[in-house]
């Protein structure tokens, strides 16, 4: 007969297959998303809680997270959210997860690609 695993030995192989599956599945359900650098999580977060009709509260209780940093990402004052972040907000507001979490790499790396010479106009 094979070898007995403990149960965390079992536990941390399901683990790794588990979150390998997860990478290679959100890499294939990234190639279907259509041009993906016009999504900003800002305004799918500003145009969800319009539709729906959500206050800040309401929808951060839908998300899992706090009003206060609902409002820091709806204004884009939080950048780089986590994991759990950006799959709180899609399924609070019914957006697929790879359209999302595309949105948040937008916003961050309109952020980080912000220099003097180019912050003399600000877009809403």
């Amino acid at each position: 007969m094979g070898e007995v695993m403990h149960p965390s030995g079992r536990v941390a192989r399901a683990l790794i297959v588990m979150r390998t599956e997860v990478m290679q599945a959100l890499a294939d359900a990234s190639t279907l998303v259509e041009d993906t650098g016009r999504f900003s999580m800002r305004n799918f977060i500003k145009e969800g809680r319009a539709a729906l009709g959500l206050s800040l509260q309401e929808a951060a209780d839908r998300a899992g997270i706090t009003k206060s940093h609902m409002w820091e990402l709806e204004q884009g004052r939080a950048v780089n959210p986590t994991v759990w972040t950006v799959y709180g907000l899609s399924q609070a507001f019914g957006i697929p997860f790879t359209r999302m979490a595309a949105g948040a790499l937008n916003d961050t790396e309109d952020k980080s690609t912000m220099t003097p010479a180019n912050c003399t106009k600000v877009e809403k």
